[in-house]
């Protein structure tokens, strides 16, 4: 009997020292089960809670005329260079509009068309030490043909050029007057200048200068309606990277980099991955952005003019789409007329526009955000419509986005607010180790650590099994708390970024089992998925007897 009573209580010891043990480690934070539980919870959580973000555009200069595209020269500066149509580089220092250009070659330019002019400028990589950059142009001379120039400034770090040599790297004639493409960009990865051609103009890729059986998107043998890639640095004029695709097939140009583009007006690098960007502008019905992964050798077809965005063109239906990159962003023509392409924003002012597209539409003002949410699934969401004709992005040399108004004279800067974000949310229960018939409260503190915005917050707690709950006791410090579907309890309220919400309630410990009980709240923030936050007790349901000892004699 003696052995028996102690056999019992070591037992009852053992099984009383793993409760404690259990209800340390929930007090201390310590890895028990219910902790381990809901860890995982965390991530997820911060990522449902993220917020679409919003922009505005804020103002940075005006007074110019026909600005078409704006840029840095990687100097540490700070300066923008704004590009006028007519044939002017204008530079933006310290927030004023220098009166005297960086460079004036209007007498060299061709501008009666608006798709014609002086077009783009691209800083050699090392411009601070060799005062090279590259200008893309029509001349008054044919149809405006295009040229590729690369300029010497005397000295890199003044606000005129005043060239001490000029080199045309590369004519190309024009058939039309329209459709000139006119981008040009140092890939971030590999210092080769890329130009972006378009198809010759016109409509349709038909007529006098096109290629009659395919159109001179999908002719090997011509550079329009291309992206070249050239070598122009340290070379008298330009050579053709060994590394392009077509330098050993036959019939093809090997200047060029990718084909079936119909007018890739602007098209840019992710600075921080190298992948690219391409805005091509469509002919009746579609506008599209493509996209080209930083591990691409080269060699794409962007299917024009066998089709207009994912749509067949020429034929209008039953077109051969093999071997075609079909965008990754499309939009009809109800929603504008000619895409306008951006950047991937990877400032610092704001960093969850980090990794973020935007492009436009000329016509219609629209801008919007398009992002790759996972392996080839892109959203594309409009974020602004603005009554100016948007025609160009340009960046700065921190990141920055800005917007050219080719309408209304004037450059903008991209700002944006912080989103709303919900996930310091946080609740907990009084009593992580009550015993049946102890009241537990629990707290739910509701956390904007974000931006400002009006969408209602929804909370629902529905008290699993275990739990009693007590009439009456929900109340929260702001909103309408809701108990008239208990065990269901409800709140409803707008968050600020000011002031956080408590919600508490009590309940009872039903239960005299030992077991753990997780309480889970789903908060729906109203703008993006609904999220959880859970507290973990756990019930002490052991009952400790202690054994009689009888001692004879």
């Amino acid at each position: 009997m003696f052995r028996a009573s102690i056999r019992i209580s070591l037992a009852l010891a053992l099984t009383g020292a793993a409760i404690g043990l259990a209800l340390s480690a929930l007090a201390s934070g310590a890895p028990a089960q219910a902790t381990r539980a809901e860890r995982p919870m965390a991530p997820e959580a911060r990522l449902a809670a993220s917020a679409p973000f919003t922009i505005a555009l804020s103002q940075v200069t005006s007074g110019l005329i026909d600005p078409v595209f704006v840029t840095h020269a990687g100097d540490g500066s700070g300066r923008l260079f704004i590009v006028e149509r007519a044939g002017r580089i204008r530079v933006l220092k310290g927030g004023a509009l220098l009166a005297t250009p960086f460079l004036n070659i209007t007498s060299l330019v061709d501008s009666g068309n608006v798709e014609q002019g002086l077009l783009s400028v691209a800083f050699d990589p090392d411009y601070e030490a060799n005062g090279a950059f590259y200008v893309n142009y029509t001349a008054n001379s044919g149809n405006g043909d295009t040229v590729v120039a690369r300029y010497v400034a005397a000295n890199p770090a003044a606000d005129v050029a005043n060239p001490t040599s000029v080199t045309t790297l590369l004519t190309i004639d024009q058939p039309q007057d329209n459709h000139n493409g006119g981008q040009l960009q140092f890939g971030p990865n590999d210092g080769t200048l890329y130009v972006g051609m378009g198809d010759g103009g016109g409509g349709g890729d038909v007529g006098p200068g096109h290629d009659p059986v395919v159109g001179n998107g999908q002719a090997p043998g011509v550079l329009l309606g291309k992206l070249l890639r050239l070598h122009v640095r340290g070379v008298p004029t330009y050579t053709i990277p060994a590394s392009n695709p077509f330098t050993q097939t036959t019939g093809y140009r090997p200047e060029i980099w990718a084909l079936g583009l119909r007018n890739p007006w602007r098209f840019s690098f992710d600075r921080a991955t190298g992948d690219m960007y391409i805005a091509d502008v469509g002919q009746n019905s579609w506008e599209e952005v493509d996209f080209q992964p930083a591990s691409s050798a080269g060699g794409e077809n962007y299917g024009w003019r066998v089709m207009e965005g994912a749509h067949c063109y020429n034929p209008s239906s039953g077109c051969d789409t093999s071997g075609k990159v079909l965008p990754v962003a499309e939009y009809s023509h109800s929603q504008g007329c000619s895409v306008t392409g951006g950047y991937v924003y990877r400032g610092r002012d704001y960093p969850w526009l980090r990794g973020v597209y935007f492009y436009a539409d000329y016509c219609s003002g629209r801008i919007w955000s398009l992002e790759q949410v996972g392996p080839g699934n892109w959203i594309s969401t409009q974020r602004r419509d603005e009554a100016f004709n948007i025609s160009s992005f340009g960046e700065d040399e921190n990141g920055e986005l800005y917007v050219a108004g080719f309408s209304n004279g004037r450059v903008y800067k991209i700002v944006s607010s912080a989103p709303p974000d919900l996930s310091p949310s946080t609740k907990a229960a009084s009593n992580a180790a009550p015993r049946a018939g102890d009241v537990v409260t629990y707290t739910l503190v509701l956390r904007n650590a974000g931006g400002l915005f009006t969408h209602s917050v929804r909370l629902t707690d529905t008290l699993p099994a275990g739990l009693t709950y007590k009439p009456g006791s929900l109340t929260a410090t702001h909103g309408a708390p809701d108990d008239s579907a208990a065990p269901a309890l409800r709140w409803n309220g707008v968050l600020s970024n000011v002031y956080a919400v408590t919600v508490t309630y009590a309940a009872t410990v039903s239960t005299a089992i030992t077991q753990t009980i997780s309480n889970t709240a789903t908060i729906d923030p109203g703008f993006a998925a609904p999220f959880a936050r859970s507290a973990a007790i756990i019930v002490n349901g052991l009952k400790v007897y202690l054994p009689l000892i009888v001692k004879s004699g």
